[in-house]
């Protein structure tokens, strides 16, 4: 498919949304992939991008740090196909964009928008997919005591990476002691163990960094 001279020019100019959108999503999993989405958000960070890139020009004009008095050209070039586009405005607009992206990616894995959302008493959703990846995303929870229901197991170890919603139940524990849960008697102690299973299975406890030293 042969794209026209209109749909490059604007691909150039909107790079720097597409580079945002791009960093966004690969650092995040919760955000929809759907290219219609994908294309708003190019379109958005794009606009954000440039209209950064805007601020910090006026703001280099008005304390003389630019050597020339530099003007944003985004919105002639967008609106005027006749107007060349500033190619160093674009590679300057994706380093804003790349770090846009960065910063936001940062920001929601964090949960600070629903976070600040339940602060001012908007909602009550917590931004993960279900409860699993809210309590793993938890910065309190780093050791975990899973109680293997089907097996009659019980592993204790630090969580080192899961799953990002219930639906696969995926977990990696390193320092695993392995425990008879019936009689309790330890049985093994291994390095690192991989544990894949059915959330009706098992059963599983959290505690932080400061209860495990208190122990």
């Amino acid at each position: 498919m042969e794209l026209s001279a209109l749909t490059v020019r604007l691909l150039l100019l909107f790079l720097p949304g597409i580079v945002c959108a791009y960093v966004l999503d690969a650092f995040t999993s919760e955000l929809s992939k759907d290219k219609f989405f994908f294309l708003l958000r190019s379109f958005v960070f794009g606009v954000a991008s440039y209209a950064i890139y805007g601020m910090l020009l006026r703001l280099g004009n008005k304390l003389w740090i630019l050597s020339s008095h530099k003007d944003l050209s985004f919105l002639a070039a967008l609106g005027d196909p006749a107007t060349p586009i500033a190619y160093s405005e674009v590679f300057s607009t994706c380093l804003i964009g790349l770090v846009l992206g960065g910063f936001l990616a940062w920001s929601w894995n964090r949960r600070y928008p629903y976070r600040l959302a339940q602060r001012v008493g908007v909602s009550k959703r917590f931004g993960d997919r279900d409860v699993w990846g809210y309590i793993f995303n938890a910065e309190s929870v780093e050791w975990a005591t899973v109680r293997d229901n089907k097996y009659d197991l019980t592993y204790d170890g630090w969580v080192e990476a899961f799953s990002d919603d219930s639906r696969n139940a995926e977990l990696l524990l390193r320092e695993v002691c392995v425990y008879r849960t019936s009689t309790g008697d330890q049985i093994d102690r291994i390095d690192g163990l991989y544990i894949a299973r059915d959330p009706h299975d098992v059963t599983i406890e959290f505690r932080s960094a400061e209860d495990e030293n208190s122990e």
